[in-house]
């Protein structure tokens, strides 16, 4: 008897052991969106420049962008499988990973956006210039109005 709930404890701890592995080999949320998103980039990269050269095996330019992804990030795709299938197998984790890689994808269309378009730098107004301005300004608004009394105060 003691020999089987030794046997029950061992085989749980084994269980508890091998779940916390499988757990360690997952890709945390903030990877898995950077390798989602880079994923996807090459994807829409080959549909855009290669996938129009009939001569190109789509399979093996794909694998060759994925396999160049996951070297990017440090990982292999075991793990990125792997990691995919149990945030599919947890659905709130999941869903707060699609949201995450949602922000961070608009996040880099943000970026990419202002790198092409920058925007207008805000007109440099310096403190003497605006000062001359003004004194023209006004002393046109005196002209204007004075200017026979200015003349004679010239000429006196």
């Amino acid at each position: 008897m003691k020999l089987q709930h030794f046997l029950v404890i061992v085989l749980l701890c084994a269980l508890a052991w091998h779940c916390s592995d499988q757990d360690n080999e997952i890709l945390d949320i903030n990877t898995m969106k950077k390798v989602m998103l880079h994923k996807i980039m090459a994807e829409e990269r080959f549909i855009n420049y290669f996938q129009r050269d009939t001569l190109i095996k789509e399979d093996s330019v794909l694998t060759a962008l994925f396999a160049g992804v996951l070297a990017y990030h440090k990982t292999d795709s075991a793990t990125f499988y792997r990691s995919l299938e149990y945030y599919k197998q947890h659905p709130e984790k999941f869903n707060v990973l699609l949201d995450s890689l949602s922000n961070f994808a608009q996040q880099e269309r943000d970026k990419q956006y202002l790198k092409m378009n920058p925007p207008e730098p805000e007109p440099i107004i310096d403190s003497a210039v605006a000062d001359s301005t003004a004194i023209d300004t006004t002393l046109k608004k005196v002209n204007d109005k004075d200017s026979i009394h200015l003349d004679s105060a010239i000429i006196e």
